[in-house]
């Protein structure tokens, strides 16, 4: 009986220690964006608790911080757009894309004078655009789609928003922008909205993309966060009003000022990521977004060399975890 009773205390000692340990926290950031919303109210609402799991989040607003920052392993996964993923991918930077956040729905567009009827009329026309940027990628897919090359422009390199300025006072022809600026076109006596992202649904998509590595050795704990991201975006679509106040208090916004950003934003709940990534036997069109992305950045020769675009998305967590 004695030799019993040291026998369990000798697996208590063994057993409880491990069972106190826990992995550490999932590091992720991403820039100033309502897109991220919902994982302050997942945070705020307890979901991520309630799942087991701890998510701390970080502010970066320059693409190559996050970049480094992923690199270093500092981080486990970041915030970012599909296309720009791409060519993270192409300057040796980790992350595989398993997670979609949202789309733009009418929050970025083209502004031109009116004589700028439309895509195909930019030819010979100074555009304003942000190079190597989601608005720049936006404005090579669709020249890219009407059979013209950015050598048929004349590019004018501007922030995206100092892009909308420069339009609205006469600076250039055309500027690819985003609200408020969209809005302001009309400022311009000449000045009018030829394209938005809502006519391009899925295309302008921010993304999660973690380390392959934490894909691979902590699946469970990445499928909590996407779990969490669904109750976050749930939580928003039933509480507006609470959920709209979260991400505005977070991101140091006026309420009435996030109300107006996510009238363009369309959220990704379980039923649009499985849609968005497909299966094996039918990829979905993520995969055709960057494949696309893998060529018109080639081609504005914002990429040395073309990547494995099969390698940066893994829609494996989206789709074991269902609708």
């Amino acid at each position: 009986m004695k030799r019993l009773i040291i026998a369990m205390a000798v697996v208590l000692c063994i057993t409880i220690p491990l069972k106190a340990q826990s992995l550490p926290a999932l590091k992720i950031a991403f820039n100033t964006w309502v897109g991220y919303g919902p994982l302050y109210i997942a945070v705020e609402k307890g979901f991520f608790k309630q799942l087991g799991i701890e998510v701390r989040m970080t502010i970066l607003e320059d693409t190559a911080s996050k970049g480094a920052a992923l690199k270093a392993k500092r981080l486990d996964g970041i915030g970012t757009t599909a296309d720009s993923q791409v060519i993270a991918a192409s300057q040796g930077i980790p992350g595989a894309i398993c997670l979609a956040f949202d789309q733009s729905a009418g929050a970025d567009g083209i502004v031109a004078v009116k004589t700028i009827a439309s895509v195909r009329d930019l030819k010979g026309k100074s555009v304003a655009v942000q190079p190597g940027f989601v608005s720049h990628f936006f404005l090579l897919y669709l020249l890219d789609e009407v059979g013209l090359s950015p050598k048929d422009i004349s590019i004018q390199p501007f922030e995206t928003g100092d892009a909308g300025a420069a339009f609205v006072a006469g600076r250039v022809d055309a500027a690819v922008t985003w609200e408020p600026w969209l809005s302001k076109a009309s400022e311009r006596k000449d000045g009018h909205i030829i394209i938005t992202s809502k006519e391009k649904p899925g295309l302008i998509v921010d993304v999660l993309a973690m380390r392959e590595e934490v894909i691979k050795t902590r699946p469970e704990d990445v499928k909590k966060l996407i779990k969490g991201w669904y109750m976050g975006v749930d939580y928003l679509q039933k509480n507006q009003a609470e959920g709209q106040a979260i991400i505005a208090r977070n991101f140091k916004l006026k309420p009435e000022e996030t109300a107006d950003m996510l009238t363009g934003v369309s959220f990704f709940d379980a039923k649009g990521n499985v849609g968005y990534f497909g299966s094996a036997a039918a990829p979905g069109q993520i995969y055709k977004v960057v494949a696309k992305a893998n060529d018109v950045w080639q081609k504005a020769g914002e990429m040395k060399k073309a990547v494995d675009t099969k390698t940066i998305v893994d829609g494996t967590l989206i789709n074991q975890i269902g609708q």
